[in-house]
Formats: structure tokens, C-alpha cells, sequence
């Protein structure tokens, strides 16, 4: 019971931690995002990718070339 207990204290944690609202400019326009700079990834459109990987995922699942990210 005590380790389902710190499993809570840090999905607590986890939860409230800090993360960052960027914009990512595309050939299609500008599109709202979240970085989370803990885990490297980036919440755009309803999807979580690492940051990395943003370029591909854009084109894949909104056939938008990234050009630049905006902090």
C-alpha cells in the first residue's frame, strides 16, 4: 500500500508540473502548442510527439511543413 501511495504523490507532481505555450509556424499558417520540457515533447492538435520528431508528425498528420518554432 505505502508504493501506491508515492505512485499518487507523483502523479500529483507530474501533473502540476510547468509546461511552456509556443506557436509552431507552418506552410499552412501559425498553430498553438504545448512543450513540456521534462519529458521533451510537444501537444499540438490533439497529439503528443517528441520534440524531435515534430517536423515529421506535422506533415503525416497535417500535411504542414514546419518552418519555425516560436518560444
Amino acid at each position: 500500500m505505502v508504493n501506491l501511495e508515492l505512485f499518487r504523490e507523483l502523479a500529483s507532481v507530474l501533473a502540476t508540473r510547468e509546461k511552456k505555450q509556443i506557436g509552431i509556424l507552418t506552410d499552412k499558417g501559425t498553430v498553438a502548442a504545448t512543450y513540456d520540457p521534462l519529458f521533451r515533447t510537444v501537444s499540438v492538435g490533439g497529439m503528443t510527439v517528441p520534440e524531435k520528431e515534430l517536423g515529421f508528425w506535422m506533415k503525416a498528420a497535417h500535411g504542414a511543413t514546419v518552418k519555425k518554432v516560436i518560444a
